[in-house]
């Protein structure tokens, strides 16, 4: 072991006494040395020997604060068998201690310990798209008419008590937004249509209200609501340190409640978008005629096709499904994990050790993310 003098060693408070164990022999004597808080495996303690002299020595592997360790050093003054020799931890203050690069005080997180940082970080990033694009989902679809371009849409034409008869009309306007909200939309079935005279508005054909009460694109609202819910959650549990065993099994409780939120919405957006039909109607808020009859296709491909107004809104709704689904084989594991598995595979980002300016060591919080 190397000698040195003070500056030669890591700052530490406590004190600890190490005692002879073993006989002195030509290289020098054993001295067993207790590990002071705040020592870690591959640090320098200083330890002062009887005859004065400090002598930095290294903590082994394995050994944490509280626990002994066995060391060798060249002592002058003979000991006589049977007697411990104090050794006692040296105490440096701020002012004789050299500034020096802190990096090596901080404790090395192992490989299981890393990969939780990065699924936890993962689950942090992910779950904020997911959180916005979800609530995105609730938005509407505009489409903008310059002057002298006509659009048509349905009016109200009669009724005593609120509409009951509408009208398919042209509009034209000296430049209008026309928007529609697909996730309160409820045009469907397409009403039923009878002819009637109306010399005022120039109408032949009437029709009865259209829509049965029901949402035409529910599984929008699913995952508007419940999307943002359990995202919310998985953001919560990966920014949460789990100190005791109590923790552990609520963080679980929660995940494998946000999984069965994340895993319904997606379930709903993929039985009404993505599942192909052999015939339905679409309502086109833009198109005439607005009522169209697709065959042997899916909604989101119908969406997404050449000249359609919906195309950008169905990239929303693929984008919200991919993440969504990500976010659930995510919690599978989380939950995985949490209840049989190694929890370092999913620590939180905050138990990551960090240096302050003052040498302390501090969590990172969520910003270790980013």
């Amino acid at each position: 072991l190397k000698q040195g003098g003070p500056s030669d060693a890591h700052r530490f408070h406590p004190f600890t006494a190490a005692h002879d164990t073993h006989h002195r022999d030509q290289h020098g004597m054993d001295f067993s040395v207790t590990c002071p808080a705040g020592a870690t495996p591959g640090s320098f303690i200083p330890i002062q020997t009887p005859d004065g002299q400090t002598h930095s020595v290294q903590v082994p592997a394995n050994v944490s604060p509280g626990q002994t360790f066995l060391v060798k050093v060249a002592t002058a003054t003979p000991v006589q068998a049977g007697y411990a020799p104090p050794a006692v931890v040296v105490l440096e203050t701020e002012g004789s201690m050299p500034r020096r690069s802190t990096m090596s005080q901080m404790r090395d997180a192992d490989t299981k310990e890393q990969i939780g940082y990065a699924n936890a970080c993962c689950v942090v990033v992910i779950g904020i798209i997911t959180f916005i694009i979800t609530i995105w989902l609730s938005g509407s679809i505009g489409v903008w008419y310059s002057s002298g371009k006509c659009y048509w849409t349905w009016v109200c034409c009669g009724g005593t008590f609120g509409c009951s008869r509408w009208c398919w009309r042209e509009v034209c306007n000296n430049g209008v937004w026309v928007r529609t909200w697909p996730i309160t939309q409820d045009m469907l079935p397409p009403p039923q249509g009878y002819s009637i005279a109306d010399p005022v508005t120039n109408t032949t054909t009437r029709y009865d209200a259209p829509g049965d009460g029901i949402y035409d694109y529910w599984s929008l609202m699913v995952a508007a609501v419940l999307g943002p819910i359990a995202a919310l959650v998985m953001i919560c549990i990966a920014c949460s340190p789990r100190k005791d065993p109590n923790t552990r099994r609520a963080h679980a409780a929660c995940t494998f409640c946000a999984f069965v939120l994340h895993a319904t919405t997606v379930v709903c957006l993929g039985l009404q978008f993505f599942e192909q039909h052999d015939t339905y109607t679409f309502y086109d808020a833009f198109g005439n005629p607005s009522y169209v009859d697709i065959k042997d296709t899916t909604i989101i491909a119908h969406m997404k096709s050449d000249g359609s107004n919906y195309r950008y809104f169905a990239n929303s709704v693929i984008t919200a499904f991919a993440f969504t689904v990500f976010m659930s084989l995510q919690e599978c594991c989380w939950f995985a994990m949490l209840t049989k598995g190694d929890e370092r595979l999913v620590q939180a980002p905050n138990t990551f050790p960090r240096r302050s300016s003052r040498g302390s060591t501090s969590g990172g919080g969520c910003s270790f993310c980013f």
